[in-house]
């Protein structure tokens, strides 16, 4: 979710991102944290008096292959790692352009 607010594309390496990049991703951090909280955690998790957040991520599993709610392209998943898939906005978090190793 912050790497969407942040409009970072999961694939870049950390050493590639620029300076406003790095500001950019600490505070989507921040605020994707504080959103949550605020929420009372995710949706999709329940809390020691076994009520369920109200958190609900853009970047999910039940979002694939609808509409990204800021430009519209379809939200698309990737695998990276073993067991790691990673849903993302390929129109919001374009990898061309991006400083790659």
């Amino acid at each position: 979710e912050a790497l969407y607010r942040a409009k970072i594309h999961p694939r870049r390496k950390a050493p590639t991102l620029t300076e406003a990049e790095l500001v950019a991703l600490h505070g989507a951090m921040v605020q994707v944290a504080r959103d949550a909280l605020a929420a009372g955690g995710r949706a999709s998790e329940r809390n020691l008096f076994d009520q369920p957040g109200g958190f609900v991520p853009v970047m999910s599993r039940e979002m694939e292959g609808a509409a990204c709610p800021v430009c519209g392209a379809a939200i698309a998943s990737l695998n990276l790692g073993r067991a790691h898939k990673y849903y993302f906005c390929p129109g919001c978090q374009a990898l061309q352009g991006a400083r790659l190793p």
